[in-house]
């Protein structure tokens, strides 16, 4: 983890925003500031600091085969977002839960907390949301994840 961060390396970063939904930002890496590093979002002059939380899922490479619920294209050609403040990802090309939870497993970055892991949420076009990984939560400690697992569960 961490050692192929170099300056102009393309990174995929998953992050919870002030309104509650997931954000997915491909950036570059620029500089190495001290112990920090500077990025531009892909196409953006702009420049900020890689905020290395174990809130935030670092991925290497764009396009990747996971992305943000927002990307999703639903069964009725929408699109929409969950704004529920948890982690809500899909599969690009309708890659499996199985197949993202494993990719999250072999490809992420940065050190995360079972906390973190536990609100990550899979959904599908068809608009079934799934805890990945159901075995890291804590039940009480989300109440939307705790609403899941209880559908799930009925």
């Amino acid at each position: 983890m961490l050692e192929c961060f170099k300056e102009g390396a393309k990174l995929t970063m998953f992050t919870i925003g002030c309104i509650a939904s997931t954000n997915k930002a491909e950036i570059v890496l620029t500089q190495k500031i001290g112990d920090r590093w500077a990025f531009k979002m892909a196409g953006k002059r702009k420049e900020y600091y890689l905020k290395m939380d174990s809130d935030n899922l670092i991925f290497i490479g764009h396009n990747l085969p996971i992305i943000a619920d927002s990307e999703i294209v639903r069964y009725n050609g929408n699109k929409m977002f969950a704004g529920n403040a948890c982690i809500n990802v899909g599969g690009r090309n309708g890659e499996s839960l199985k197949e993202i939870k494993k990719f999250i497993i072999d490809n992420l970055q940065n050190p995360v907390t079972d906390e973190v892991l536990g609100k990550i949420i899979f959904h599908t076009k068809e608009g079934k949301e799934t805890v990945m990984f159901e075995e890291k939560y804590e039940l009480g400690s989300h109440a939307v994840v705790d609403r899941i697992l209880n559908k799930t569960n009925d």
